[in-house]
């Protein structure tokens, strides 16, 4: 899944007491900046009571969670008033680092099939390559590592 996200969502507060279970529908007192869907929230950050919300939909003031307790924290109960913020998790950044660090079965490539060998790269960094060369370079391709991109 795509998660979103907003640099001008504001720090904002919990409008009423959420319970620690349950995906019920919560109420902000300022949703300005926020995305519409797909995205996380932190309340009480740095408080013992620091919970991260998947939030499903927003309408207006209304926050719909579709899961609770995200990134190692509980699901907890929060009083009205708890700042809640917009966050990037852990979660996000290992997802995007295992993407990065993948060499098969990534953009739209089967698991067998590698991103490309390093002449591919070379090639498709000087602009140089062809519509054949690209189809041989990546029938022949082998796994490259960072390693081999950092020489090159």
């Amino acid at each position: 899944m795509r998660y979103q996200h907003s640099g001008g969502a504001r720090k904002t507060t919990l409008v009423a007491q959420m319970t620690p279970a349950g995906l019920e529908p919560f109420q902000v007192d300022d949703p300005q900046g926020y995305p519409a869907a797909n995205f996380f929230v932190v309340i009480d950050r740095g408080l013992d009571t620091e919970e991260k919300v998947l939030v499903a939909s927003r309408q207006g003031t209304t926050f719909t969670p579709s899961s609770r307790g995200a990134d190692d924290t509980l699901p907890v109960a929060h009083n009205a008033g708890a700042e809640i913020e917009h966050v990037f998790t852990a979660l996000e950044a290992d997802e995007a680092n295992a993407h990065v660090n993948s060499v098969s079965g990534v953009h739209g490539l089967s698991a067998n099939e590698s991103v490309a060998s390093r002449g591919y790269v070379d090639n498709l960094i000087q602009g140089t390559y062809t519509k054949a060369e690209t189809d041989a370079a990546i029938a022949a391709a082998k796994p490259v590592t960072y390693g081999d991109l950092a020489g090159a």
